[in-house]
């Protein structure tokens, strides 16, 4: 389970969904083995935060 958050520094629209995607292919063999392993996503963005970061939080899920 993600939960992923960007912060970005002035009001440029840029894809949500292009980001996440970078992240996770970023992430994949170092976090988790592949993201076919991802059951759950959560993500937003805000826009003019006045600085860039991007706080992701993990959770593993038991069972599935």
């Amino acid at each position: 389970k993600l939960d992923i958050t960007f912060y970005l520094p002035n009001k440029r629209e840029t894809d949500l969904d292009n980001m996440l995607k970078s992240l996770i292919d970023s992430l994949e063999g170092y976090i988790f083995e592949n993201d076919k392993h991802i059951y759950e996503i959560t993500a937003r963005k805000f826009l003019n935060s006045g600085e860039r970061k991007t706080i992701i939080k993990i959770e593993k899920i038991e069972n599935i």
